[in-house]
């Protein structure tokens, strides 16, 4: 252990370090910030089983210390890819100064933590233009479903909130997303992973909703777009939207699925022609699922 301690004081004498990974596989001891007052990004990889009962609290003295940190990326492998109180985000904002100024963070990347937004926390997010929230928790479950830690009050939080993210990372649908990404323009880079809805219905609807209510407001400015859609027709590559797509000048890397469950309906073919992208540097990625059965 002496070995490790011995590093991160090394580590923490470095003066003007701006960026710091730490990955916490055999860490036998707590870490503390407090000597990094020159930080501006910081991402942690906290092992399977790991003990982190110091992370948030250290994690929230370095936020509190640290004016020009605007990144902060935590993957909590902790609880083993289940939502808990111990890896609640919460506490990172809470235990700051009352004086200590907000709206610092501009990215803001979460794996497998348990995240609120409050009148508490929601100020120190006003300046926020990415955000990468993934849960395994929440991949694979049905948008109508009620449980521990769903982010569904995060978009409808930030409706009217000023906070127009440029870049988003989710693995998880539900309508008050699509609300929210419907609400302003501005979005470059989007990647979700949709959520399997009650029926085929409703994710039909969703996805109708999608196409037309978010992606025709980013029209202008979207560089990536990564659907992945298992088994959910309208929200894979269709002629239907294919026209729309195409309207993304700025477009430069595509990834959906194309899932041919209609071929009895000759017009609903996919038609990759209708593609007709201007960026000659576009990258497309597709994937092909023949095997799946259509939800009636």
């Amino acid at each position: 252990m002496w070995i490790q301690e011995t590093v991160w004081s090394v580590i923490q004498s470095f003066s003007a370090l701006r960026y710091l990974h730490i990955e916490t596989w055999f860490l036998q001891f707590s870490l503390t910030f407090k000597a990094f007052t020159t930080l501006e990004s910081i991402s942690i990889d906290v092992s399977v089983c790991c003990e982190i009962s110091w992370l948030y609290t250290s994690l929230s003295k370095l936020y509190a210390s640290c004016p020009t940190l605007t990144s902060l990326a935590i993957s909590d492998g902790s609880g083993q890819h289940h939502l808990n109180i111990n890896n609640n985000v919460d506490q990172i904002f809470l235990g700051g100064p009352n004086n200590i100024q907000p709206s610092r963070l501009r990215r803001l990347c979460l794996h497998d933590c348990f995240v609120r937004i409050d009148k508490i926390t929601l100020p120190h997010l006003r300046q926020l233009t990415s955000l990468e929230l993934i849960c395994l928790q929440h991949a694979g479950q049905p948008e109508d479903r009620v449980y521990y830690g769903y982010p569904r009050d995060i978009w409808s939080t930030f409706i009217g909130s000023g906070i127009q993210l440029e870049e988003l990372v989710h693995n998880s649908t539900n309508p008050s997303l699509i609300d929210y990404l419907s609400s302003y323009s501005g979005l470059r880079k989007l990647e979700l992973s949709v959520t399997p809805f009650a029926d085929a219905a409703s994710s039909d609807e969703a996805a109708t909703r999608f196409f037309n209510g978010v992606l025709s407001r980013h029209l202008e400015t979207l560089e990536s777009l990564r659907l992945e859609a298992y088994c959910e027709d309208e929200w894979c590559f269709t002629s239907r939207n294919a026209g729309l797509i195409s309207q993304c000048t700025k477009l430069n890397h595509l990834l959906m699925s194309v899932v041919p469950l209609r071929q009895e309906e000759e017009d609903d073919e996919v038609d990759t022609n209708v593609v007709a992208n201007p960026n000659p540097n576009m990258v497309v990625s597709v994937f092909f699922f023949e095997g799946c059965i259509s939800r009636q």
